[in-house]
């Protein structure tokens, strides 16, 4: 048997604290770790500060609200813990 690893990109939920001039990055907190990233929203619409999306490969994917992000973020938490 192969012994093989798998690395794989995990879509998590942020908090969007700012939002560029042009409308094309926010700058967002990790709900996961806190970490501040920059996430592209270019292929959003109507993002606000403060409002929750989902982040993958640094592109924002999707608004969510608070509550699902909180019950995503508990749930990746969990994995991590090896719940």
């Amino acid at each position: 048997m192969l012994n093989r690893r798998y690395d794989v990109c995990i879509s998590f939920p942020a908090r969007v604290t700012h939002i560029s001039d042009d409308g094309t990055i926010a700058e967002a907190e990790s709900m996961v770790d806190g970490s501040i990233i920059d996430v592209n929203i270019l292929f959003l619409q109507d993002v606000s500060v403060g409002d929750y999306i989902i982040v993958h490969s640094g592109i924002g994917v999707r608004v969510v609200s608070k509550e699902h992000a909180m019950q995503i973020c508990s749930v990746l938490r969990d994995s991590l813990n090896g719940e």
